[in-house]
């Protein structure tokens, strides 16, 4: 797996390219952190892939919001690296 050990961070994880990437860097062993401004989209791609045993966290994130990105950055330096 050529990112096992590595967090993959995916924003825009709506239909299409995002979640493809998401998907494929859990196959290949990414910690993978997915963000995207709708919830109930994340938590339904968050629970199909720990479902395939990958190591996912969801953050609600819109890129366009500074301290929606300054969040992001939190949420994963704590659940990733703590």
């Amino acid at each position: 797996m050529i990112l096992e050990n590595k967090v993959v961070i995916v924003s825009g994880i709506g239909p299409g390219l995002g979640q493809e990437l998401a998907y494929g860097a859990a196959r290949e062993g990414a910690k993978l952190v997915i963000a995207a401004r709708s919830t109930e989209l994340l938590n339904k791609l968050q629970a199909e892939i720990t479902e395939s045993g990958s190591e996912v966290i969801a953050v609600p994130c819109d890129i366009t919001k500074p301290g929606d990105c300054e969040n992001l950055i939190k949420e994963i330096l704590v659940k990733m690296f703590s």
